[in-house]
């Protein structure tokens, strides 16, 4: 499911559309760096994390912090990119 269709199909609240926006954005700043320069692959990597931290957003149950890491985690792991052990 890509991050639009996510979104039609729920429904967020400023103060959970904040926890989105930065968990995506820390998660983003610790990814980008290890995807390369190529524009495409760098658009298919940040709808892929969008798609991921929409997804555990919407199971309500995750803190930024912990959205961050477990978005962080799942793409690396999809990805096969290996994460930073401190995250």
């Amino acid at each position: 499911m890509q991050p639009r269709q996510i979104v039609r199909t729920t429904s967020f609240g400023p103060d959970e559309l904040r926890v989105i926006y930065k968990a995506y954005d820390d998660a983003w700043s610790e990814i980008a760096p290890k995807i390369g320069t190529d524009p495409v692959s760098l658009e298919t990597a940040r709808m892929a994390l969008a798609t991921t931290v929409l997804t555990l957003a919407t199971t309500d149950a995750l803190a930024a912090g912990g959205l961050r890491a477990i978005a962080v985690m799942m793409f690396c792991a999809k990805y096969r990119i290996e994460a930073d052990r401190a995250g």
